[in-house]
């Protein structure tokens, strides 16, 4: 009985665990396509707690034959909030100008914008 009791009390432990809270999530913030190119920009969860964190990555994808194929992967080098990033207004800037992608992201509404980043794409 008490195997039982302990197996029961251990499963509604990790149910009660929410699905975002599991470090590894990812969620797309935006999709942004031109012509041929097409550049993922999306955040990973790296910690849990009560404030996760989460790093961002742009995947960029070229057409080929009718077919996304992945040419680009570039991680930005800050360490995000993941409630942050997620969020709607994530994005303070975000410009796809011929072969360059620059973004820019919420660190937080106190601290304000990252340092905008260029990935070639």
């Amino acid at each position: 009985m008490t195997r039982t009791l302990a197996l029961a009390a251990a499963l509604l432990a990790v149910l009660a665990v929410p699905a975002a809270a599991v470090v590894g999530t990812a969620k797309t913030i935006v999709v942004v396509t031109h012509g041929s190119m097409r550049a993922v920009v999306a955040a990973h969860k790296t910690s849990g707690g009560q404030a996760p964190t989460a790093a961002i990555t742009v995947t960029v994808y070229r057409v080929d034959r009718h077919a996304w194929h992945r040419t680009r992967n570039h991680r930005l080098t800050s360490t995000f909030f993941w409630r942050t990033v997620t969020a709607p207004h994530a994005l303070c800037r975000l410009e796809l100008a011929g072969t360059r992608l620059s973004i820019s992201v919420l660190i937080s509404p106190s601290i304000g914008c990252s340092k905008t980043s260029t990935v070639e794409v």
